[in-house]
């Protein structure tokens, strides 16, 4: 048997909860928080899928399984030493690779910057 046909986890579908409803306050909210505008039908499909499948790793039964790295304040995370390269580039060479700067820092992806109110037109096909 090819090892890249192991099932690793299955999931009983009926038990993933389903996604919350994607309402006009709720788009907007999380246009909000995330900076990234949610423009049309097939990009909330896309964010409804994500949310299913983020649903379906809550089930996943990790008991016994050592993290690979934590964000957690009292868990120590390994780190390297920092090497120095004495090609040095100024902070204005490096920013000049980025698409788009805002108070000397990268804004990744270059859409997502602060959003202004829109008209929210596409919105209305949601809730019908």
């Amino acid at each position: 048997m090819n090892s890249s046909n192991i099932l690793i986890f299955q999931v009983e579908v009926s038990k993933v909860e389903a996604p919350p409803l994607f309402d006009k306050a709720l788009i907007t909210h999380l246009e909000r928080l995330s900076l990234v505008r949610f423009s049309d039908e097939q990009a909330i499909y896309n964010l409804k899928q994500a949310v299913s499948y983020a649903n379906q790793l809550k089930l996943v039964d990790t008991t016994g399984i050592e993290p690979l790295e934590t964000l957690l304040e009292n868990i120590p995370c390994p780190l390297r030493d920092d090497i120095v390269d004495e090609d040095v580039m100024t902070k204005n060479e490096v920013l000049m690779n980025a698409a788009k700067t805002v108070e000397d820092y990268f804004v990744t992806p270059p859409g997502n910057i602060p959003l202004e109110e829109s008209d929210k037109q596409y919105l209305e096909k949601i809730e019908q």
